[in-house]
């Protein structure tokens, strides 16, 4: 069973996601699977064939400013509950979601909840894994700092060259070639070159 990488142009958005499809037709709903937050649709790739391998259509996308998705600037996309839930409204009409199950995940998943809220029509079923479901639950203070201006730009670029990938989304992969290609090399680097001053 594999999982096809799709992009998906939705008005001024580009959405990318990972679908995997049954290989005999199917009645059963569709399945669709959304990442909490620091991460991207890579996080379901073993969970997709499996739902496929029972029949149903799994569909994983990156969340707009995430992963393969666009990151658009804060003038054209709120970056806010609402615009993500708006921009998820017409990526499900795009993809003619009528009804479907919805797994939703972490910070992000809360976004997936208030979909789920303004359209019970369309939720077959809804699977909640550690998102916060109470209105005054608060990001962590270190993920905070992302979205201050300027301090939270400099980290983000610190994050993605500084950071090793592993630690962040493959803490245990079965082989190092799991890991994210696009960042791979990053990680080499730090590995196989000399750093003066930093302890191996």
């Amino acid at each position: 069973m594999t999982t096809q990488e799709h992009r998906l142009e939705v008005g001024a958005l580009t959405w990318f996601y990972r679908e995997a499809l049954p290989i005999n037709p199917s009645d059963k709903p569709p399945v669709v699977l959304l990442h909490g937050l620091l991460s991207q649709s890579y996080g379901w790739r073993h969970v997709l064939p499996a739902l496929a391998e029972q029949g149903f259509r799994s569909i994983a996308p990156d969340w707009i400013g995430f992963g393969s998705s666009s990151k658009p600037d804060r003038r054209t996309f709120a970056y806010t509950p609402g615009a993500y839930i708006t921009a998820l409204e017409a990526f499900f009409k795009a993809l003619n979601l009528d009804r479907f199950s919805l797994v939703v995940q972490g910070f992000m998943g809360s976004m997936g909840l208030q979909y789920a809220l303004r359209h019970p029509e369309q939720i077959e079923r809804l699977a909640i894994f550690n998102a916060p479901i109470a209105p005054e639950a608060k990001l962590p203070w270190k993920i905070k700092l992302f979205g201050l201006p300027l301090l939270g730009e400099v980290l983000r670029r610190l994050a993605g060259t500084a950071v090793d990938y592993r630690q962040i989304f493959c803490p245990f992969p079965k082989e190092f070639k799991e890991c994210d290609a696009t960042l791979t090399p990053l990680v080499l680097v730090r590995i196989q070159v000399p750093q003066p001053g930093v302890v191996a």
